[in-house]
């Protein structure tokens, strides 16, 4: 037997290994060679060969010189062995084998890239070593036959040649080019001198007011000529350019740029293509990808072959330009910085403590965060808080010109374990990348701009070292991990390797039905599902990689629906679960605008005139001042509601709706409308419960049902069926406002109004946000002085009331919220319990008692006390401190002492009115917010109240709930009368009593009779 072995028969002895490959052997990441460097900056962190050897001719990375030398030399002794060991290397002395070429062109090509048999006029190189094709194909020891080892030697993996792990196979057509590890992880202070802080004061100018560097520029000009004028001496090293001004602050240069092929998207190194010559002069390079190159056959290998750069002058020389450029910054850059910001870790503390019950009031409530990652351990908990964080992100396109189509795509990550309020903040944004336009990149060719997100997000979920932190000095290990996708429908099955909705529903097993009377797929039949499994998600992915022609690959994408997805090499992603449905783009750019116009409108049951009939009705209604109002926008356009936005669909649907449509609708359709309403209450809600979850569901279901038993199976749209998807992603992220869209198409807008140059201008955006980020970090900064102290204030935009910012409070105001929704008129709530709020001006102090409110307050508290009247007059003090607004969380009462505040002065409450014993919530006008105190000889206790004006119950039941649609007693509106209740003690209510706020349509006529449509509002709109 002969002890020779062809390369041909190891191809195919390799191929016949390679199905023998196991899913899980796929997953792993391509190994790496890392090696411990010693300096100030890795502090024997591993990295790469090429980084090791820069950090030892770098001296101002250690602190001994001796400690260099050693690195140095172990490199150098590294190298020597290295090189004696290629020399062992036996040379290929079969005829019948062949040596492909290590060209340019050619590195990296896979082994089963290549063909079985080869044409004659194949020429091989018989004096080129074997080790150089053999770095591109390995064939695992244990499969080959023993006398294999005579003319093949393993290659070792470490120095210490004690860990012999063999490389995946294949190339991943994916994967991102090399590149410097030269970011800066550690802050730098700045000089704490006046002029720093007037520099800083101008760039977060230029931020909130989107100022043009030109503008900027002539600002600080300006500035320099008053300053040197006033004090030569104190002001002469003030900068007087834009450029010298960003030098005073060190504003940090984008450290990765990738160059991009505008064909195929494939990634390139720019110093490798601006720099290509051929014949010693500056030249052209083109793309050399392939998008199957384990085709047999060349020519179907598809190579792109375009053209990466273009050739200008610059002055007297040629230079090549990327055609195309993917800004992708650091993500460990960026979390360095935010984790040295004063206060950032104390943020996230509060997100390792998990509230135990029925109540989901944020994603740490979900499932997700409560079992991740899946296999039986925890991840976040109390002790881990600050070190182990959850990213939400998010890709989405914009339009960053005017005039012109140019679709930019941005991808974010916002933190999850960061307050609410705090963790969609433009300054806590993590800014993963900036697609580069003028079209959205399709299909799977956006993977090759996630490769290198996964690549860094690979590293972090291993553990990665932050340098410095502000409360670690010494530097603290992190782990992160991307924990939900939260993206409009078509992104998020981009994102994760879904087909489009017209195949099938990217998170359980549902198929979409053709119909060939309406020429369109649809979701109508069962609406029961089988949710969708992670591991055929993955095993499909990857059998979809490995198919090596655009048919084949076709072929398996119409069986399964799935593509490769590069997200799939994080080992804990799961590509069903983590890809939420967004409620913003579902419920009401989706179901919501469907239901009005696709059924409604255009199916004959509301016409123009009726549409006109609804404005004028709209136009009548006083909305609360914290809620936007629609636009006269109902009776224009061929079909009405013309252009509204995911926000404005919210209110209509949320507060008009039922109202004002009503009586234009007949039974059936009145019964679509209600359970889709109904369903929006429960699940567009800041806090939620399993109870309102399922009832969601249930709505949900029955609204379905009823389309398609009037209608036909036709009009159930494939946003109708992933709505009845939401309610478990609440179970698993908590409430709609965790993870929906509305921030970050807040973010888009603002990101996309920036003043640009027109050219380049993902780079150029990145740019912006990066010296905006470092702007906001050095203003949390102490500076001695206080200036920006006193300063800051002018150019700090108008506050929006967002969800509470601790999870204290979180966790305060969850309390309130159960203790005020399960009392009863007998429970006794003094008005003394912690309130997760505040009284708001304009406030008025030590206001003397009228007669009537002592009377009615001596009553009251002797009623709740159980003590004589005479001996609570002996307690109580004269004055009153008058308050015309109350926050609760996040929502602001107003009172009828503020004429602003009025449309904010009506509420709901459980509370009793005229001697009526009964627990129901009743309507009612707040006259004034008041704080009294009874001074008692154990102590003085201080009361909160409102002073209320209650709305008398309607006749019927039949008139207060007009508007039902599923029993008598149930209408997402109710009909009081306008007359009020007479005053009395029962006029007092504990602020902890108010249920939610609300607003009313005046005058519904029933009869001769005037009514108004009362409708709570119990979640906030314009978060």
């Amino acid at each position: 037997m002969s002890n020779k072995t062809s390369v041909a028969d190891l191809i195919k002895h390799n191929k016949n290994c390679k199905n023998e490959t196991s899913v899980a052997d796929l997953l792993k990441p391509k190994k790496k060679y890392l090696y411990a460097c010693n300096c100030i900056l890795c502090n024997g962190e591993e990295v790469d060969p090429r980084t090791l050897k820069k950090h030892a001719k770098d001296k101002r990375l250690w602190k001994l010189n001796h400690n260099r030398k050693d690195q140095e030399n172990a490199i150098m002794t590294s190298e020597q062995n290295l090189t004696r060991t290629n020399s062992k290397k036996q040379k290929i002395d079969d005829p019948d084998s062949f040596q492909l070429n290590n060209s340019d062109n050619e590195e990296g090509i896979p082994p089963d890239s290549f063909p079985d048999s080869f044409p004659d006029s194949f020429q091989l190189n018989e004096e080129e070593n074997i080790n150089t094709f053999s770095s591109n194909f390995r064939v695992p020891a244990s499969k080959l036959d023993k006398n294999d080892d005579d003319n093949y030697e393993n290659e070792e993996e470490t120095d210490d040649n004690t860990d012999q792990e063999e490389e995946n196979e294949g190339e991943n057509i994916f994967t991102s080019p090399k590149f410097d590890s030269d970011e800066v992880f550690v802050m730098e202070n700045l000089n704490d001198s006046l002029e720093t802080e007037i520099i800083l004061w101008l760039f977060k100018f230029q931020q909130r007011f989107r100022l043009t560097d030109t503008a900027i520029e002539a600002l600080i000009k300006f500035l320099h000529i008053v300053l040197t004028r006033l004090n030569n001496s104190q002001f002469k090293k003030f900068p007087n350019s834009l450029f010298k001004a960003k030098g005073y602050l060190n504003i940090l240069q984008l450290k990765m740029q990738l160059a991009v092929c505008n064909n195929c998207h494939k990634m390139h190194n720019v110093e490798d293509i601006v720099t290509y010559k051929k014949e010693g002069k500056i030249t052209i390079k083109n793309c050399l990808h392939e998008e199957f190159p384990d085709n047999p056959t060349p020519s179907r290998r598809n190579q792109c072959n375009n053209p990466l750069t273009v050739l200008k002058k610059r002055k007297e020389e040629t230079i090549a330009v990327p055609r195309s450029l993917y800004p992708k910054p650091s993500i460990c850059q960026q979390l360095s910085m935010l984790y040295q910001r004063p206060g950032f870790e104390n943020m996230l503390k509060p997100s390792g403590f998990q509230r135990k019950g029925d109540i989901y009031s944020d994603i740490y409530d979900g499932k997700v965060w409560k079992t991740f990652p899946f296999d039986g351990s925890t991840f976040f908990t109390p002790e881990t808080a600050t070190n182990h964080l959850g990213l939400l992100f998010n890709l989405d396109w914009f339009q960053p010109f005017t005039y012109t189509q140019h679709s930019t795509g941005a991808i974010y990550a916002s933190i999850c374990n960061l307050p609410r309020s705090e963790r969609n903040k433009p300054e806590n944004i993590i800014y993963l990348g900036f697609l580069p336009g003028p079209k959205e990149v399709g299909l799977e060719r956006i993977n090759h701009y996630l490769a290198p997100i996964v690549d860094e997000f690979l590293k972090l979920w291993k553990g990665w070292k932050v340098p410095k932190t502000y409360q670690c000095p010494g530097g603290l290990n992190i782990k992160v991990a991307l924990i939900v996708g939260s993206s409009d429908i078509p992104a998020t099955r981009k994102l994760f390797g879904h087909r489009s909705a017209v195949m099938k529903c990217h998170r359980c097993e549902k198929r979409s039905i053709y119909s060939g009377e309406y020429n369109k797929t649809h979701y109508g039949g069962d609406h029961n599902y089988e949710i969708s499994t992670a591991e055929s998600h993955k095993k499909y992915a990857h059998e979809w990689l490995q198919c090596n022609s655009k048919n084949s690959r076709d072929n398996h994408f119409k069986k399964h629906g799935v593509r490769w997805s590069e997200l799939l090499r994080l080992p804990y992603m799961d590509p069903i679960r983590f890809a939420a449905v967004d409620p913003m783009h579902c419920l009401f750019l989706g179901v919501a605008k469907w239901i009005i116009k696709s059924i409604f409108v255009n199916q004959g049951k509301l016409s123009m005139e009726q549409l006109r009939v609804a404005q004028q009705r709209m136009d009548h209604v006083e909305l609360p001042s914290d809620i936007g109002r629609i636009p006269p926008k109902i009776a224009i356009g061929n079909d009405g509601f013309s252009n509204l936005t995911a926000d404005q669909w919210n209110t209509f649907i949320m507060i008009y709706s039922t109202n004002i449509l009503w009586d234009m609708l007949d039974n059936s359709d009145r019964k679509i409308l209600g359970h889709f309403v109904r369903a929006c209450n429960l699940l567009v809600a800041r806090f939620i419960t399993k109870d309102d979850l399922k009832e969601a569901q249930e709505r949900l279901k029955e609204m379905a049902h009823l389309i398609e038993n009037t209608y036909g199976p036709e009009f159930i749209t494939s946003n109708i069926h992933l709505a009845l998807h939401i309610p478990d992603c609440c179970r698993d992220y908590g409430p709609i406002y965790s993870y929906w869209l509305f921030p970050f198409e807040r973010l888009n807008g603002y990101i996309g109004s920036y003043p640009n140059s027109n050219r380049q201008i993902e780079p150029e955006l990145m740019k912006i946000v990066l010296k905006n980020t470092l702007v906001d970090y050095h203003l949390t900064c102490k500076w001695t002085s206080g200036l920006l102290d006193k300063s800051l204030c002018l150019l700090m935009a108008r506050k929006t009331v967002g969800s509470l910012a601790l999870t204290e409070e979180r966790e305060e105001l969850q309390h309130f919220l159960s203790m005020r929704h399960n009392i009863s008129t007998f429970s006794k709530i003094y008005g003394t319990e912690t309130l997760p709020g505040q009284m708001l001006k304009p406030s008025y102090f030590k206001v003397i008692m009228p007669l009537k409110l002592r009377n009615f307050l001596c009553e009251w508290y002797s009623i709740l006390y159980e003590k004589e009247q005479g001996e609570i007059l002996g307690f109580m003090d004269l004055v009153v401190n008058q308050h015309a607004r109350l926050q609760i969380g996040a929502e602001i009462f107003g009172s009828m002492i503020s004429s602003l505040q009025e449309r904010n002065a009506t509420i709901f409450a459980k509370w009793k009115a005229a001697n009526d014993e009964s627990i129901d919530a009743y309507p009612g006008e707040v006259q004034y917010y008041f704080e009294h105190t009874l001074r008692f000889p154990e102590g003085p206790k201080t009361h909160l109240l409102a002073y209320v004006k209650w709305y008398k119950c309607a006749p019927s039941s039949d008139i207060r709930f007009k508007h039902n649609f599923m029993r008598p007693d149930i209408s997402n509106t109710e009909l009081w009368r306008t007359e009020y209740y007479e005053e009395g003690c029962d006029s007092l209510l504990p602020v902890h009593r108010i249920l939610c706020r609300a607003t009313k349509f005046k005058y519904v006529t029933i009869g001769k009779q005037n009514y108004l449509s009362i409708i709570p509002l119990n979640r906030k709109f314009n978060l």
